[in-house]
């Protein structure tokens, strides 16, 4: 179609837009698990600081709950 309607001139341009959107899904492809994997470690170490911070929110207050007043 794109000979017949450019006479040939139009098909480098095709080909081109056609290598380069091949291209950039290989490397979808290729990129898109590692960067899932970094996304999940990163979340993951999110969530043990928040728990950490969590749990020594609440045994300091049970400890001050826990003391007497003087």
């Amino acid at each position: 179609m794109v000979n017949a309607t450019t006479a040939g001139v139009g098909a480098p341009v095709v080909s081109t837009v056609e290598d380069v959107g091949s291209l950039g899904m290989s490397l979808i492809a290729v990129f898109l698990p590692v960067l899932v994997v970094a996304a999940v470690a990163v979340m993951a170490f999110a969530a043990w600081r928040i728990i950490r911070g969590v749990r020594r929110h609440r045994m300091a207050r049970r400890a001050r709950a826990a003391t007497p007043p003087a």
